[in-house]
């Protein structure tokens, strides 16, 4: 809102505003701390809905097959497998890349219980309280001389 704001006030006619990300209209369920459904601007709102709430002329949301064509330009055959469909349980995701048989995985530390002990302390209770801005930051300080070494 405040992007098309100051785009607004500096002169422009007509602002457009394209997210690199798909509208996210429901809370991760899987250990994310992501705000409550209602917190999220695009549940329950079409996406016309939404860029009247922020004030854009023109709202657009990454696609699916638009970011394939993007990342691989055809050329890429990229299959998607949720949902552990390729088998195992969550804490295997990791053997998976390691042992080459994915190679991109999207899995929550919590599940990988002893594999990623120093980054399990952000998720002990009342380590953080809905803030996920200050855990990721806290995160992000302590990445490169105390966390990367797990990864």
């Amino acid at each position: 809102k405040q992007i098309i704001q100051m785009a607004s006030e500096a002169g422009a006619k007509k602002v457009y505003f394209c997210s690199a990300a798909p509208a996210v209209r429901y809370p991760n369920v899987y250990g994310i701390d992501m705000p409550s459904a209602h917190e999220l601007i695009a549940h329950g709102r079409s996406t016309e809905e939404v860029a009247e709430l922020i004030g854009a002329d023109w709202l657009i949301y990454q696609d699916l097959d638009d970011l394939k064509e993007a990342v691989g330009g055809g050329k890429v055959k990229i299959e998607i497998y949720p949902s552990m469909s390729l088998g195992g349980a969550p804490p295997e995701l990791i053997s998976q890349v390691r042992d080459g048989v994915v190679d991109l995985i999207w899995t929550v530390n919590g599940y990988t219980p002893g594999l990623f002990p120093r980054t399990e302390v952000f998720e002990l209770p009342f380590i953080h309280t809905n803030d996920i801005k200050a855990t990721n930051l806290a995160i992000r300080a302590m990445f490169d001389e105390h966390l990367a070494e797990e990864y």
